[in-house]
């Protein structure tokens, strides 16, 4: 790694934190980019980048003196952020806890768990004093297949790729001190995961836990290994956030991380059309609290290190509706990448960018769009241009405290047969051409992919998640230079799944 990149990166980070600052004074930012992702009442009660802090692992606190009224108050002031305000302080109040009169899912509807919070193994790390933040989860499922296909393989469908055999997906680890964008100075927060299990293979960076070729660096089997998706720092200062170094996408819905998705399986579009990770530097702002801008250079798609010699941009927007219903989130990244997978010239530009829009219909109701588009200069060195794009909707209905239920209906297609488990990509398949069938070559036309699940969390243990999941995947096309049907090694133009996955927080 080039010193002089990082330096450069640093510098044009806060170039543009400086420049937005002086033409939005006084306006405010968070510490985190959050994504416009589904909120259900997540049973981790965190984002996928910056987790909240779990108030039961808390030591208990006595209630806050009164304190002076602001001006033009009539009740008690307080102070948040910067400023004065006319809000009464809040008051230490009886926690529901899980032994409240909530003796059953279908007696407490759905207000028992915003009392219950999950148990944590390190219970003091919300004392400053007690060092960072640790936490995390461990998530294991089984995912069956129709076909029975001889090589066990799902397809091009990563994550659970495997048929009839339990795998460890993840082993998690979190080590985070979250900085405070309400503070009125520079402050600085840092986080590192750790990820092993089966679900490292697709997650990989160049420069880091992978090769120039996407192989695996570090040690690891045929299916389990270790990745590190993250690890940054981030200053905070007034609802401004400068994170550096190496961290998740901003583009798309669905996240790596287990807790923070609905379904055990990821769309088509998360696998094959959006990046995993960045590395460099992302600024955001909080313009109010309605809208919210980020933008930041990186090394591009899944590297570590400044493959390419040169830069991409990646920014985007957040807007809130007043009513707090709605959510519209805009994301985009550009810049120079390999033109064939597994390669680190030649180089030209991609594009991709995402949309996201979720509306709670009603208080159990809510519904999830999702529109990418991206696109690939002179794919594979043809001097043409590859495009994907497609359509995902969601919607989730809360069945009561403990179940949740949800339908994924998505269209994508890989105009160009670039995307979709071409040969060699090891980021996205995990394996070398001859391990699974369906990573030779490539699959020119559309994939249909229809998903229903059910959530299960206990009303008395917070700490576990449940996810049944079956899923119907239909491929419209042809395979590029002869590849024959994505499914059933080869076999068949469609496929059905079914499984189960179980998440514990920790």
């Amino acid at each position: 790694m080039k010193v002089t990149k990082w330096a450069m990166l640093i510098a044009m980070a806060g170039g543009l934190s400086a420049t937005t600052a002086s033409a939005q004074t006084g306006l405010r930012q968070p510490s985190t980019v959050m994504r416009t992702g589904f909120e259900y009442g997540s049973y981790y009660q965190a984002s996928a980048e910056q987790p909240a802090a779990s108030p039961s692992d808390a030591p208990a606190e006595a209630a806050p003196a009164p304190v002076a009224a602001a001006p033009g108050c009539t009740t008690g002031g307080c102070t948040t952020g910067c400023a004065p305000t006319c809000e009464a302080p809040a008051t230490c109040a009886a926690s529901c806890g899980c032994e409240s009169s909530c003796t059953s899912c279908q007696d407490c509807a759905m207000e028992c768990p915003e009392g219950c919070e999950p148990w944590r193994l390190f219970a003091c790390h919300q004392d400053p004093e007690c060092g960072p933040v640790i936490k995390g989860w461990v998530n294991a499922g089984i995912m069956g297949n129709s076909d029975s296909p001889p090589s066990r393989f799902n397809g091009p469908v990563t994550f659970y790729d495997r048929s009839g055999e339990a795998q460890l997906s993840q082993l998690y680890l979190i080590v985070e001190k979250a900085a405070d964008p309400t503070s009125c100075d520079w402050n600085l927060g840092y986080r590192m995961d750790l990820l092993y299990g089966t679900d490292y293979r697709f997650n990989i960076s160049r420069g880091l836990s992978a090769n120039d070729n996407f192989t695996a660096k570090w040690d690891s089997s045929r299916f389990y290994g270790l990745d590190m998706p993250q690890l940054y720092i981030d200053l905070a200062k007034n609802d401004w956030s400068i994170k550096i170094g190496h961290f998740y996408t901003i583009i798309g819905y669905e996240v790596v991380t287990a807790p923070d998705n609905f379904f055990m399986t990821h769309a088509y579009t998360m696998q094959y059309g959006e990046p995993f990770t960045h590395t460099g530097a992302l600024v955001s702002k909080k313009v109010n609290d309605q809208l919210t801008l980020m933008g930041g250079v990186t090394f591009g798609w899944d590297n570590f290190e400044d493959v390419y010699d040169n830069l991409s941009f990646l920014g985007g927007a957040t807007f809130t509706a007043s009513d707090g219903n709605s959510k519209l989130a805009y994301a985009l990244s550009v810049g120079e990448e390999e033109v064939t997978f597994g390669t680190v010239s030649p180089d030209d530009t991609r594009f991709v960018q995402s949309i996201v829009y979720s509306r709670t219909l009603t208080d159990r109701l809510n519904y999830v769009f999702q529109s990418d588009i991206g696109n690939q200069q002179n794919a594979n060195g043809t001097g043409s241009t590859a495009q994907w794009y497609g359509i995902n909707q969601y919607m989730f209905y809360k069945i009561d405290c403990c179940w949740t239920a949800g339908v994924r209906a998505e269209w994508f297609r890989d105009d160009d047969g670039y995307r979709v488990a071409p040969a060699g990509d090891y980021a996205r398949t995990g394996q070398s051409p001859n391990s699974n069938p369906a990573s030779v070559g490539g699959f020119e036309g559309n994939f249909f992919a229809l998903a229903a699940g059910l959530n299960y969390k206990p009303s008395d243990n917070p700490n576990l998640i449940v996810r049944p999941e079956v899923r119907w995947d239909h491929f419209d096309g042809r395979g590029v230079n002869g590849q024959p049907d994505p499914f059933d090694d080869g076999n068949s133009d469609d496929q059905f799944l079914y499984g189960v996955d179980f998440i514990y927080l920790y």
